[in-house]
């Protein structure tokens, strides 16, 4: 689920790799109120789903009332989310949240942490019906990589596929990575055949996670 976020999604802002600065990702421009707590973003006109549809405001709505909404069993998010006031669509580029904490990490949650999906797909379910409808079958989104029903082999396998059409893929902050045209993520419940295969080298990536290996 991490690596389908981040290959297939992405949020407002982003971070710059060496300095740690927000950078443009989504949102072209974005303001911080005076008190800290009110957010305002401009979602860059140029960006685009998946299926060839604009990235509005209507997404990041769509988006933090699916995540707020308990019906999706995922505790984490209804109450990190929770800790902001509905976001407001201003305009069709224009976005705004208020935070009802003043802390420097709710900028941070909800600009570069939150995931934004189309709401012209999931803007009008509620969460058990996402649940339900998509758990074999995945949302485009605006990332650099797609997942289609075909590539998903229930319990085998997840194929990732880069997009030909990806809008930011001349951006400043996609400059050099995004180079594989595939990458298969394979499905393996016991941790000591995974790693039996990584040392053949039938797989090329392996998460350590014992310490004595």
């Amino acid at each position: 689920n991490n690596l389908m976020e981040n290959m297939v999604y992405e949020s407002l802002l982003g971070t710059d790799p060496v300095t740690e600065e927000f950078i443009p990702q989504l949102a072209s421009h974005w303001k911080i109120s005076e008190d800290k707590k009110l957010f305002t973003f401009r979602i860059n006109p140029n960006a685009r789903w998946a299926d060839g549809k604009p990235v509005t405001s209507e997404d990041v709505v769509a988006t933090w009332k699916l995540l707020v909404d308990p019906g999706i069993l995922e505790a984490y998010s209804n109450i990190l989310y929770g800790t902001y006031e509905p976001p407001v669509a201003e305009s069709k580029y224009i976005v705004s949240v208020k935070t009802k904490e003043l802390n420097w990490r709710q900028f941070l949650y909800f600009a570069a942490s939150m995931r934004i999906l189309p709401a012209h797909i999931i803007g009008s379910i509620k969460g058990g019906e996402y649940l339900e409808k998509f758990q074999f079958e995945v949302i485009p989104g605006t990332g650099p990589y797609i997942i289609l029903k075909e590539d998903i082999s229930k319990g085998q396998s997840i194929t990732f596929r880069r997009r030909s059409d990806y809008w930011a893929e001349k951006e400043r902050f996609n400059i050099g990575i995004n180079n594989f045209d595939a990458v298969k993520s394979e499905v393996i419940q016991d941790e000591s055949p995974e790693f039996k295969k990584f040392k053949k080298g039938d797989i090329d990536l392996y998460s350590v996670n014992r310490a004595q290996w």
